[in-house]
């Protein structure tokens, strides 16, 4: 906004400046008098535009042959296809016409240009934007050679009353091509497939003025569907859109055409205030397929971010605009309401536009077609479809492609360009005519828009805001409608603005008094005397936040103190003190063995920093204070091997490293209004879970995270999951790089302290930082679903980043046994047993196993049996004599709650339970349980079968190993097991202290440990060992821990049949374990 003087104000209101209803110059917008703003800025009630589309009939008809789809697919027009027939909101396209501007193809909206791009148009729509424009040197006929050609293409000559000029009636080919023959050959099929070319074209993309028929111009373009595939489709729709819009525009116009839907489906992704809310299908997981989770979710502000899947897996993925064909809703009071979408778009904030909504997490899973072109993504290049050439403009709108917004050259969108259309040009030789344009567009690839990489929010002050709210108009309306709302308004914000100030400097100036760390008082006493000036200009205004202002500053007359006042330095008084370090161990565990190879790499060990350990945990009955920024990781040292031993390296670590401190979230927490999570939102969680579990009992946990927030975060993870392999490949495919580094995680347990204290000390998911957890998120910890729920999160916001593995205590029989169903229902009471079942249709979603980089293999168990060609009969399947195959883990069914004991899917039993032995061979537990032991043999197979390096698992419960593998344990967290000429198998458990809620006495007192792998081969490991939180809550079991202390998971569980496992656990009030 410009500075306004007090005498620019006339009888006490603001000029029009102000109120952005007049721009400063005209040099931009020169069109602004026969604009449809100026007639709604004198007062003229303006209906909103009729919107001409001509799709009904052809989306009534049977869905198409999937022979008829893959010939759509090859000729470019799929996408389209899968949108489907939306209803078109007049209002909101009316809406944003409105803000439309001729002269710069662009919307003008409070915070800046935005507009359409090729990018949209491929994302969205899913057609071909790179190729040969869609011109011709013919664009009309006679009659008999339509009818020639439409019985060469068509396989019918239609009768001459279907005829008008060039165009053909819908009518004709909606009675003509209903259904696909059964018996149907090629050139039928090939008949058929341009005909509902030519219906999407007449009805949907480029409708015509009469809205029944369509022009032959574009069916010589179908001959060959192959070569059809390879034209720009894209620009020409977009040339079409710009077209109608600009026409539209005009103060006079009374409807508008085109490929509308495309208009409409970008305002749905971008934006927010417009946006629909959308149901989610009741009974099925939205877009896999699967059977979904059992509930009554109704997930009306959440957008997924997945697209459809495919009927036929021949057939490709389906655009992103596919995603709102899927039942949804106008938000209240909104739909059709034209004043009301003016007035949203009026005071569109920052925000609520959203600049880049197609994140790497969306574009990842989206068909190939749906991302082709990315090297003309920005180009500055002219549209054309036959008559019509319209400039693409994407210098004007730099942030939708991430690069920093600079004043744009002036534009000459030609005048004389809008003029040309087809009437009166039949014959007209458009490709001549728009030769020089004709050449630009094949000249595209030395047009792309450079800029400085920016992904923020841009200062209120920026060059470019200052420039744009000079020369456009920021709102939509009459002074006399406006004014009293911005005055309202520039109240409010100065209200708050001064409300802000206020609080920092209390919040400055309590602290200035008992902190005296040197560099942190001097900085807060500038923020001190910066919120006193600022007070200081507030005073002056008058109004509520002038009276606050002076109130402040009367109640504060001490001078702020210099930095020659300060007293003499205290270190940590008023602060959370961080414990005395901890000294770092450098420890060899390359230990003995005589099949150790000489070029073996060795593996580092560190601790981390435990100066994070005391302010992990909240202790005090207000909401804590918890670090959010990434401390430096603690250095990580390759240790050379010195024969069978290394020498122990003792290390003093900084303790003077403060965390950055940050308060209680509100609660209770909601699901983003975005439907998206950001890294601030998943941080809240950590923070909001940490302090509940110190201050408030489990009962009420509900309040913190409420029902709707857990199905939404639940349904989102499993959504992505689902669509996971068995095996997940952590390559380059998926982001990994020289730079990248992979943590993986061990059992942890429901220990949700070590969780938070594990994530800040390795640091968090970030794009060259992926972690993989191997399992046994909950169960034998109180905070079983805290600790699943933070991992959830960060699933949903790094998708391609995070990764979560399924443990043996993901399975119905150990959650009911071990306490994870019975903290559920004491945690949310009534609706425990619907939450419960949702975790247990989430565990079946997580994926079995990863290799990473090609190298190193994770899982939870370990190895398991062979069910490849030859070893399929029942007893070679049931009695394991072999070690199976990446490729046997790739045909399993991971789908189940929990698994059989024999068959082809006693494989995830075997994943799940099973433990390395130092004895040869492969051998089952126990008849009646679950996994196999396997020895170094078996490890030296698969390895080298595999070309794997490195094998970490999980499964490294003290209790488990002590009765099944003897005494050795992990009681400095991990374990090497086997060391093999073709690699190693490591065990490592990230829950120390285990079980943590049992006395000291009781527990097995082991550390934690975490794995790092980096460059350049992601199979040389460093190890994280780390002791438990001292200072964390007290909690009680959920579960008879006395009854099943010491006992082996794989041995005890299935004392029963197993045709009774689905009945494991007996009743919800077996136990009552809050007593």
């Amino acid at each position: 906004m410009p500075h306004i003087d007090e005498h620019e104000c006339i009888d006490g209101n603001l000029p029009e400046s102000a109120l952005g209803l007049a721009s400063s110059e005209s040099s931009v917008l020169t069109l602004q008098a026969e604009h449809r703003s100026s007639e709604i800025e004198k007062g003229k009630d303006l209906a909103p535009l009729t919107c001409r589309r001509a799709d009904r009939q052809f989306w009534k008809m049977k869905p198409l042959d999937e022979r008829v789809l893959h010939h759509l697919s090859q000729a470019g027009f799929y996408g389209v296809y899968c949108i489907g027939q939306l209803p078109l909101d007049h209002s909101l396209i009316t809406a944003l016409v409105e803000r439309w501007r001729e002269e710069t193809h662009t919307f003008h909206f409070p915070v800046g240009e935005c507009t359409i791009t090729l990018q949209d148009v491929v994302i969205l729509l899913g057609l071909p934007i790179d190729g040969d424009p869609i011109t011709s040197p013919e664009s009309s006929k006679k009659m008999q050679e339509w009818q020639a050609l439409c019985r060469e293409l068509l396989g019918f000559a239609p009768p001459a009353k279907d005829f008008n000029g060039n165009r053909l009636r819908l009518r004709c080919l909606n009675e003509k091509f209903k259904s696909l023959p059964l018996d149907a050959d090629d050139t039928i099929i090939l008949c058929h497939t341009r005909a509902h070319i030519l219906r999407m074209i007449g009805g949907l993309l480029f409708p015509d003025k009469s809205q029944s028929k369509v022009k032959l111009m574009y069916l010589p373009f179908l001959r060959d569907l192959e070569a059809c595939g390879k034209l720009s489709w894209g620009s020409a729709v977009l040339a079409c859109l710009y077209r109608e819009m600009c026409r539209a525009s005009k103060s006079k116009a009374k409807e508008i055409g085109g490929p509308l839907i495309l208009l409409q489906l970008w305002a749905w992704e971008r934006l927010l205030p417009v946006r629909l809310e959308r149901k989610l299908p009741r009974a099925k997981l939205p877009y896999t397929g699967v059977e979904a989770i059992a509930s009554d979710l109704v997930a009306t502000k959440d957008v997924e971010t997945h697209v459809i899947s495919q009927r036929d897996p021949d057939l490709p993925g389906k655009p992103l605009g596919s995603r709102w064909r899927e039942r949804f809703r106008h938000k209240k009071g909104v739909a059709h309401n034209l004043e009301l979408y003016r007035n949203q778009l009026d005071g569109l904030k920052e925000g609520e536009f959203i600049w880049r909504p197609y994140t790497p997490e969306i574009t990842a899973q989206m068909p190939s077609y749906c991302l082709s072109g990315q090297g003309i993504w920005h180009t500055v290049s002219p549209l054309i479809c036959f008559s019509i050439v319209e400039w693409h403009l994407p210098n004007r709108v730099m942030r939708q492609f991430g690069l920093k917004q600079t004043t744009p050259t002036q534009c000459d969108t030609r005048r004389d360009l809008h003029r040309t259309d087809m009437r009166g040009r039949e014959g007209y030789d458009f490709e001549k005519l728009h030769l020089h344009h004709v050449l630009l567009w094949r000249d595209r690839n030395q047009h792309i828009i450079q800029g400085e990489p920016f992904d923020g929010i841009m200062v209120d002050d920026d060059p470019y805001l200052v420039w744009y709210r000079g020369i456009t108009r920021l709102r939509i309306g009459s002074p006399g409608q406006k004014q009293e709302e911005r005055s309202v308004e520039k109240e409010e914000i100065i209200k708050s603005m001064a409300q802000t100030i206020v609080s920092i400097f209390e919040k400055s100036d309590g602290t200035i008094k008992d902190y005296n760390d040197d560099l942190g008082l001097q900085s807060l006493v500038q923020i001190r005397r910066i919120c006193l000036n600022s007070l200081e200009t507030i005073k002056k205004h008058h109004g509520p936040a002038g009276h606050l202002a002076s109130e402040i500053l009367v109640s504060k007359q001490t001078p702020a103190p210099s930095s020659s006042d300060m007293p003499p330095c205290k270190r940590h008084r008023g602060l959370v003190a961080p414990r005395p370090p901890r000294k770092s161990r450098k420890k060899n565990v390359n230990k003995a063995s005589p099949e150790v190879p000489t070029d073996a790499p060795p593996i580092s060990v560190h601790s981390p920093l435990s100066v994070l350990a005391t302010s992990a945990v909240g202790l005090s009955h207000e909401p804590p204070s918890m670090p959010i920024d990434e401390f430096p990781s603690p250095s990580v040292h390759c240790v050379p091997k010195n024969n069978l031993t290394l020498p122990i390296v003792v290390e003093e670590l900084s303790s003077s490293v403060l965390p950055v401190l940050r308060s209680c979230p509100p609660l209770p927490l909601s699901w983003p209004a975005t439907g998206l999570l950001t890294r601030e939102w998943v941080m809240d969680l950590e923070i909001a879970l940490d302090w509940s579990s110190t201050n408030m009992p489990p009962e009420e946990f509900s309040s913190v995270v409420p029902e709707e927030v857990f199905n939404h975060l639940v349904l989102s993870a499993s959504s992505i999951m689902s669509t996971e392999p068995n095996c997940l490949r952590i390559d380059d495919e998926l982001g990994l790089n020289p730079g990248s580094k992979v943590v993986v995680v061990g059992d942890l347990h429901g220990q949700l302290h070590h969780l938070l204290f594990l994530l800040r000390d390795a640091g968090y998911p970030d794009d060259d930082r992926f972690f993989i957890f191997n399992g046994n998120y909950a169960d034998r910890g109180a905070w079983g679903l805290e600790t699943f729920l933070i991992l959830l999160a960060w699933k949903v916001l790094k998708p391609n980043r995070v990764h979560l593995l399924r443990g043996n205590h993901e399975t119905k029989l150990c959650s009911t046994k071990y306490g994870f169903k019975q903290e559920i229902l004491v945690k949310y009471g009534t609706k425990g047993k619907d939450v419960y079942q949702k975790c247990l249709n989430c565990f079946t979603k997580l994926p079995l196993a990863s290799v990473i980089a090609g190298k190193t293999y994770t899982t939870h168990g370990g190895l398991f049996r062979s069910i490849s060609k030859g070893n399929r009969s029942k007893n070679s399947v049931n009695y394991p004599k072999e070690i199976g195959s990446l490729e046997d883990l790739s045909k399993i069914r991971r789908f189940i709650q929990d698994p059989p004991l024999n068959g082809r899917n006693a494989i995830i039993g075997d994943i799940l339970w099973s433990a390395p032995s130092m004895s040869p061979g492969l051998s089952k537990t126990d008849e009646q349980s679950f996994g196999l032991l396997w020895g170094p043999d078996c490890t030296e197979e698969f390895l080298k079968n595999s070309s794997i390096k490195l094998i970490i698992r999980a499964h490294g419960d003290p209790d488990a190993r002590n009765k099944l593998l003897g005494p050795v344990g992990t009681d400095e967290g991990y374990t090497i097991e086997h060391e093999v000429g073709s690699g190693r198998l490591i065990t490592i458990i990230s829950a120390p202290d285990y079980t943590e809620f049992q006395e000291k006495e009781a527990s097995y007192q082991n550390k934690g440990a975490y794995v790092v792998l980096d460059h350049p081969d992601f199979d040389t490991p460093s190890v994280g060992i780390f002791e438990a939180v001292t200072q964390r809550p007290k909690a009680k079991a959920y579960y008879y821990y006395k009854n099943v202390t010491g006992s082996s998971d794989e041995l005890d569980l299935t004392g029963t049949s197993h045709e009774e496992l689905d009945l494991a656990g007996g009743s919800d009030d077996e136990m009552d374990c809050t007593q």
